[in-house]
């Protein structure tokens, strides 16, 4: 006879226990996981790791945290370190952390595997528009492993602007990002100066608010400029007029569309020299202002935008 659920009653995740060791049905694999953990996170930088960091970690294991936090507090998971365990044939089962805002298995999930070993310099931001998100841990029932990981480690905490970045990708991480910008103020922040290591990679943000204007405030920009050796490439693009600026054509710190539609685009290209000090990329924050409120929000979105790191 095979194992049966513990628990059966729900509040969004599961059973409000941490720790104890529960069961599931896994419909991927037709077999039954050990939950080794659920928790539920509601304080600013809290840390996370799974059972095992900084050592081993076992298979055939969920993880879950469900992290809540008040309205207008959107999550932001800085990981400090990531080795998950090296599959042989990562193509049949690999270990897999999956960043969702829905509490369904789904395709639609942002996901970090063996991939995103040893990448992490200093750390690796995941900036969301959400209050509300699951991070769980999932490790294969079987496995051939290259080589043993110790997990990860991450803390939880919050920015006071919604990002620009969706749980649901249109692309894999190490292609890019596609994103569609519709709320009133959000901030848009390439891949690299949150820390991912991805090179070659296409980032495009449109933002679209009808009958009002885009304000772009740039807080951060280090972009070399394009030649022989740097690749990487940056423009805004305000309905035919289409601009590339780089370190020597800086961006103004402030600028705005000629109607409710602008993109910024991105392509970071190969870093001949990665020991720099400096971070390619940028930090941007905008706001959707109609014509008549334009000043007096002006001056809102800078105090906004620099009120949390």
């Amino acid at each position: 006879m095979g194992l049966m659920p513990t628990c059966l009653k729900f509040e969004l995740l599961g059973c409000r226990q941490s720790g104890q060791v529960l069961y599931f049905q896994s419909l991927e694999y037709g077999m039954s996981k050990e939950v080794g953990y659920v928790s539920e996170i509601f304080d600013d930088r809290t840390l996370l790791t799974n059972l095992g960091f900084p050592y081993q970690y076992k298979t055939n294991q969920v993880y879950k945290w469900l992290i809540t936090y008040p309205d207008k507090h959107y999550i932001k998971l800085i990981f400090t370190h990531i080795e998950l365990n090296a599959v042989v044939e990562p193509t049949m089962c690999k270990d897999i952390l999956k960043i969702s805002n829905h509490i369904a298995d789904s395709e639609f999930v942002r996901q970090i595997d063996q991939d995103f070993n040893h990448v992490i310099k200093d750390s690796l931001a995941i900036e969301t528009k959400e209050s509300q998100l699951i991070l769980s841990f999932e490790t294969c029932p079987y496995q051939l492993t290259a080589q043993s990981g110790k997990g990860f480690s991450s803390f939880v905490t919050y920015e006071n602007i919604p990002a620009c970045f969706s749980l649901r990708p249109r692309i894999l991480w190490n292609k890019g990002l596609r994103e569609i910008c519709r709320q009133s103020i959000m901030l848009i922040t390439s891949m690299a100066f949150l820390g991912f290591p991805f090179l070659q990679t296409t980032e495009q943000w449109t933002i679209n608010n009808p009958t009002k204007r885009i304000h772009l405030q740039i807080i951060s920009f280090y972009v070399p400029c394009k030649n022989v050796y740097y690749k990487s490439e940056f423009k805004i693009i305000d309905i035919e007029d289409e601009k590339v600026y780089c370190n020597i054509n800086k961006p103004p710190k402030s600028i705005k569309s000629s109607f409710d539609n602008i993109t910024v685009y991105f392509y970071k290209g190969t870093d001949p020299w990665p020991k720099l000090p400096h971070i390619e990329g940028f930090r941007i924050v905008y706001s959707a202002i109609a014509k008549d409120e334009e000043e007096e929000n002006g001056i809102l979105i800078n105090q906004t935008a620099l009120s949390k790191g």
